[in-house]
């Protein structure tokens, strides 16, 4: 075997061993999301789009922290499409999300191409452009103090647009990536509070790889990496179990964060319907019962979870 045919497995393991060194330095956040990862990985890097004539839509609910005030919630409507054989893949994500006084809307359009390295060796690249409405409303909050004059402030109302890249490596029995998909840093300023909302740029590295036990089952382990400047890194490494193409069952484990259970099942070849569950493992697990999601996706033609 040439040192060509390795490079898959020296990229995955190389990624693993940068997550046994960084382990200690992360931050315990509620980055990184196992849906979005296995099944809607385009919302994040925009090179993986479909490819050869297939397309799909994805939709998930996410009730994140459920039990605190004002928690996190998430909703997300993705499609993509390849382009017929042509190597172009075009998508597009719609997102809706509410955190305490603050609603964020958001559109991204995604737009990726395919090149042949060698054979069984594809590269995908793509480049993200977004816009995003923020909405921050002061009125919603308790005031205590009414003449502190940060109170003062009504409502906040912000339109950001940015623009991502993204690229992705197929092989075989598996794919790696990296992607950037807001390379402009972002902030609500206000007149009274310097910074309110800041977006960083953040890099993301992923790998996954697909394991043939038997004709029966594959298990796909799989790993997230974030770097954020200015907050380092964040984690997460899962598995899902795939049983007679019907039934899918996976966990993961968000560094400092939570562990998370997912079950799915095919309604035919081209319905998804999923669950997943995160138990939080940090301190808000005194205070909450966990995130829910629910998620189903439509493929066409020969689209797969990959």
């Amino acid at each position: 075997m040439n040192n060509t045919s390795n490079l898959p497995k020296v990229l995955v393991c190389f990624l693993f061993c940068c997550l046994s060194v960084i382990s200690s330095e992360m931050l315990a956040q509620d980055y990184g999301d196992f849906t979005q990862l296995a099944y809607n990985t385009s919302v994040f890097n925009p090179g993986f789009l479909p490819k050869e004539n297939s397309k799909y839509v994805f939709g998930s609910y996410q009730n994140q922290f459920v039990g605190l005030q004002g928690a996190p919630k998430l909703v997300v409507l993705s499609g993509a499409s390849s382009l017929g054989y042509t190597g172009l893949g075009i998508g597009a994500h719609l997102e809706q999300e509410s955190i305490g006084i603050m609603n964020r809307s958001g559109v991204s359009v995604d737009l990726s191409y395919l090149v042949t390295l060698k054979p069984g060796y594809e590269l995908r690249l793509g480049i993200k452009t977004s816009l995003v409405h923020f909405k921050l409303d002061y009125n919603r909050l308790t005031m205590w103090d009414t003449s502190d004059p940060y109170w003062e402030l009504d409502k906040v109302k912000k339109f950001s647009p940015n623009i991502g890249i993204g690229a992705v490596v197929d092989f075989k029995d598996g794919l790696v990536g990296i992607s950037i998909p807001n390379l402009i840093q972002d902030k609500i300023i206000s007149d009274k509070i310097l910074s309110i909302n800041q977006q960083k740029a953040r890099v993301y590295l992923h790998g996954q790889y697909n394991i043939l036990i038997n004709p029966s089952l594959i298990l796909q382990p799989m790993a997230l990496f974030k770097i954020t400047p200015h907050q380092g890194f964040h984690a997460q490494v899962a598995s899902i179990a795939h049983f007679n193409e019907m039934l899918e069952i996976g966990l993961s484990y968000q560094w400092g964060a939570s562990f998370s259970f997912l079950a799915g099942y095919h309604l035919s070849n081209a319905l998804f319907i999923g669950y997943n569950y995160a138990h939080l493992t940090n301190d808000l697990q005194q205070y909450s019962q966990g995130s829910h999601q629910f998620f189903v996706r439509f493929g066409f033609f020969n689209t797969t979870s990959r």
